[in-house]
C-alpha cells in the first residue's frame, strides 16, 4: 500500500469516528427515503470500476459524507484527479493511462484552479502536473487551499452569462483560448480595435473618473482581470468563465502569434523594461515577431506613433498604468495604424524580471494582491487595502439596489453590446425595462421563499410525525392489546378494519382502524343511505348507526378506533395533522373545489376535527381543510394536536 493511500485511509477512519454523531443523523435522514445510499459508477485506479456512494435524500446537506467509506475501501483519495465516468474513456491514450494510475480524489487540483477561473491549461494538464509532483505534504496544502477557496468563493454552481457588468461597464465573459483567438482575429482588421482589461482598481477609478469611464465604454471589448472580479461575480451569483489577466494571457498570446506570424509592439514601462521583456519572450518563442519597443516616458507623442505605424505591427501592447494607458489609446485611436491596441498595466515589469510574480499556491486562493503589497507597499497598499473592500461594498450595493444581468444587454448595430439601462440617463423604455426586470426578480424571490417554507415545513413535519407516532405506539401498546381483546370478545370478525382511502394527489392507500362495526356494515350501508344525517350528502354519518357495536360506540366517541392509523403515519401514508382521508366513493362526488382537500397528506386530526367533528357540514369541512393546507405552520400543527385532547375527551360530534 502506498504511503499516500495509507494516509488517506487513516484520515478517513479518524474522520468517521469524529463525525459519527453527524453521520448517524445523516443516515437516519437518508432512511426517510427508505434507502441509505445511492451510487454512481466511476473508473478508479487501473481502470477498475467502483460505485461512488452518496447518502440518499438530497433535500438535506451532507450527501457526500458517504465518500469517506469509498476512501476507507481504497476507491478514492482525498486529493486526486477528478472522477472519470465509467463510459467513454479512451484507455489507449498515454494521458488517460497516467490519470488512471492513481486513485481519483474528492478534491482535485483542477477544481481548485477552476474556482478562481485559472484553469487555462486545461483540466488534464493540471492533473498530470499534480501526479508528477504529488506527496502527502502537497495533498495537505491543497486541502487547506481548497478550504480557503470555498470559504471565500463558495461551492455552489452558478450560471455563466456571456456578458457581465459592474457599474454599467460591460465585460466579456469568455475563456482564455477563445480570448486569444479573438485578439488575433481582431488584429487582422482595420481601423484599430481597442481591447481593455478591468480589475477592481480599474472599476473603482471608473466609478469616479468620467473620462476614464468613457474610454472604457468606447472600447470594443473589455476582459476581466484578477480574483477580485471573480469574487464580485460570486456576489452577483454568476460565474466567471476565465480570469483573463494579462499576465497569464501574454505568453499564450505570444505562442499563438508565433504560429500565426502576427507581430507585437511593446510600449510602456521604464526605459529598458519593454526591451528586456521582448528579449525574454523571443528567447522563449524564437519565431515570435516583435516589431519594436519603446518606454513610456516620452515627450513627442507623434514621433512614437510614427514609430509604431512604421513598424507595421499587428498588435500594440500599452503598459502605462491605469488610467493613463486607456486614455492614451482613446485619444490616439484614429492615428494608430495597427490592428488591435490593448492596455496591459504592469505586465512588462513581470516579464522583464524586475518584479517577481506570486507563487501559484498564493494565486490559487486569490491572494496575489498580498504578494504585490509586500513587493511595492508604498504604491499598492491603498489600491488593495482600501480599494478591494470599497469595490466589494459597491458591488453589494449594485446587486442589492439595481441588479444588472445579461438579460438587460442589448446588441448594438456594430455587433457590440450595451446595457439596456445605463445610469444616470434613462429613456422611458429603458426605465420600464428595468422596472420589469426588478418585478420579475422580486416575484422569483417570493416564489423561492415560498418553496423553502414549504420544504422546511414538510421536512420537519415528517420528522415530528415519525418520532411522535413511534413513541405513541410504544406507550399505547397495553391499550392496543386491551381494545383488541374486547373487540374480539363482543363480536366475531377481525380486530382491525382495513379500507381503501384516498390520500395526497388522489393516490389510494390501505387505511387502518380498530373495527367498531359489525362485519356486514358495508352491505347494510346501502339500506341506510336515505337516513344520512351529514349535510352535503358526500359523507355518510348517523348518530345512532345500527351497524356500530357497543364497544364500537365507545371507542369511536373517544377516537380510540383511530389509534392504528399511527402505523399509517409511520409508513408515510398519513400525517398526525391534516385533512381526513376520504373513501374513493366520496371522491367521485367531489366538485373541483372539493378536490383541493387532496393537495395535502391526510391526517389523523385536523382543524375541523377539533371544531365540532361530524357536526361540521361538509362544505365547511372543505374550507377548513383548505385553510389549513395553505396556512399551516409547525406551531399550528402543535396547537391542533393539543386541541385534539379536549375534543376527544368531550366526544362532541363523534359518532
Amino acid at each position: 500500500m502506498e504511503e499516500t493511500e495509507l494516509f488517506d485511509r487513516s484520515l478517513a477512519v479518524m474522520l468517521l469516528i469524529v463525525l459519527s454523531p453527524i453521520l448517524l443523523v445523516r443516515a437516519a435522514l437518508a432512511l426517510l427515503s427508505r434507502k441509505l445510499f445511492i451510487s454512481k459508477p466511476y473508473r478508479g485506479k487501473a481502470g477498475k470500476e467502483f460505485n461512488l456512494l452518496f447518502f440518499n435524500n438530497i433535500l438535506f446537506p451532507g450527501t457526500r459524507l458517504a465518500h469517506l467509506f469509498n476512501i476507507v475501501r481504497g476507491d478514492l483519495a482525498f486529493v486526486g484527479p477528478s472522477f472519470r465516468e465509467s463510459q467513454g474513456l479512451d484507455e489507449q491514450l498515454p494521458e488517460t493511462q497516467r490519470l488512471l494510475s492513481v486513485r481519483p480524489g474528492i478534491f482535485s487540483p483542477a477544481d481548485l484552479r477552476r474556482k478562481l477561473a485559472m484553469d487555462h491549461e486545461g483540466r488534464m494538464a493540471i492533473e498530470l502536473e499534480w501526479i508528477s509532483n504529488r506527496s502527502i505534504r502537497g495533498n495537505l496544502t491543497l486541502l487547506l487551499r481548497t478550504l480557503i477557496s470555498r470559504i471565500l468563493y463558495g461551492d455552489a454552481k452558478a450560471r455563466a452569462p456571456d456578458k457581465i457588468s459592474f457599474f454599467g461597464i460591460v465585460i466579456k465573459n469568455t475563456s482564455m483560448d477563445v480570448a486569444v483567438a479573438d485578439i488575433l482575429e481582431a488584429s487582422k482588421n482595420h481601423p484599430c480595435t481597442v481591447l481593455q482589461y478591468v480589475n477592481p482598481h480599474c472599476l473603482n477609478t471608473a466609478y469616479k473618473n468620467e473620462e476614464y469611464r468613457q474610454a472604457l465604454l468606447n472600447a470594443d471589448c473589455i476582459l476581466p482581470d484578477g480574483s477580485g472580479i471573480n469574487l464580485g461575480c460570486r456576489m452577483k451569483k454568476i460565474a466567471l468563465k476565465g480570469n483573463l489577466n494579462g499576465t497569464d494571457l501574454f505568453p499564450k498570446l505570444c505562442e499563438a502569434a508565433q504560429e500565426s506570424g502576427q507581430s507585437l509592439f511593446l510600449l510602456g514601462g521604464e526605459p529598458g523594461i519593454a526591451a528586456s521583456t521582448a528579449e525574454n519572450m523571443q528567447a522563449q518563442y524564437p519565431n515570435l515577431k516583435i516589431s519594436g519597443t519603446h518606454h513610456g516616458f516620452f515627450d513627442d507623442e507623434d514621433e512614437v506613433i510614427d514609430l509604431i505605424n512604421g513598424s507595421g505591427t499587428d498588435i500594440l501592447l500599452v503598459a502605462m498604468g491605469v488610467p493613463m494607458q486607456e486614455l492614451w489609446i482613446e485619444n490616439n485611436r484614429d492615428k494608430l495604424e495597427v490592428g488591435l491596441a490593448m492596455g496591459v498595466g504592469g505586465l512588462f515589469d513581470f516579464y522583464s524580471g524586475r518584479i517577481s510574480r506570486a507563487p501559484i499556491w498564493l494565486r490559487e486562493i486569490g491572494f496575489e494582491w498580498v504578494w504585490r503589497i509586500l513587493q511595492e507597499p508604498g504604491r499598492m497598499w491603498r489600491r488593495y487595502v482600501i480599494g478591494n473592500p470599497l469595490f466589494m461594498w459597491r458591488v453589494w450595493m449594485e446587486a442589492r439596489n439595481e441588479p444588472f444581468d445579461s438579460s438587460m444587454l442589448v446588441k448594438k448595430k456594430d455587433g457590440g453590446y450595451d446595457l439596456a439601462v445605463l445610469p444616470p440617463s434613462r429613456t422611458v423604455t429603458q426605465r420600464n425595462l428595468l422596472l420589469k426586470n426588478l418585478r420579475i426578480r422580486a416575484n422569483n424571490m417570493r416564489r423561492a421563499r415560498w418553496r423553502m417554507r414549504i420544504l422546511f415545513h414538510a421536512v420537519f413535519k415528517r420528522l415530528m410525525d415519525i418520532s411522535a407516532a413511534f413513541l405513541l405506539i410504544l406507550l399505547l401498546t397495553p391499550v392496543f392489546a386491551l381494545v383488541a381483546m374486547i373487540i374480539k370478545l363482543e363480536s366475531p370478525g377481525p380486530v382491525f378494519f382495513s379500507q381503501k382511502r384516498v390520500g395526497r394527489g388522489a393516490i389510494t392507500f390501505d387505511f387502518y382502524k380498530f373495527r367498531s362495526m359489525y362485519t356486514d356494515a358495508e352491505e347494510r350501508k346501502k339500506e341506510l343511505m336515505e337516513q344520512n344525517e351529514m349535510q352535503g350528502g358526500v359523507i355518510f354519518k348517523m348518530k345512532d348507526d345500527p351497524r356500530v357495536t357497543r364497544v364500537g360506540k365507545f371507542i369511536r366517541k373517544y377516537s380510540i378506533d383511530e389509534l392504528p392509523q399511527l402505523y399509517n403515519v409511520l409508513r408515510g401514508d398519513m400525517s398526525l395533522v391534516g385533512p381526513r382521508p376520504p373513501v374513493p366513493s366520496e371522491v367521485e362526488e367531489y366538485t373541483v373545489s372539493d378536490r383541493r382537500r387532496l393537495d395535502s397528506i391526510p391526517g389523523i386530526t385536523g382543524l375541523w376535527q377539533v371544531s365540532g367533528r361530524s357536526e361540521i357540514p361538509f362544505d365547511q369541512q372543505v374550507e377548513m381543510d383548505v385553510q389549513y393546507i395553505y396556512s399551516a405552520t409547525l406551531w399550528e400543527n402543535i396547537k391542533l394536536l393539543f386541541k385534539t385532547i379536549p375534543a376527544v375527551l368531550a366526544g362532541k360530534g363523534a359518532y
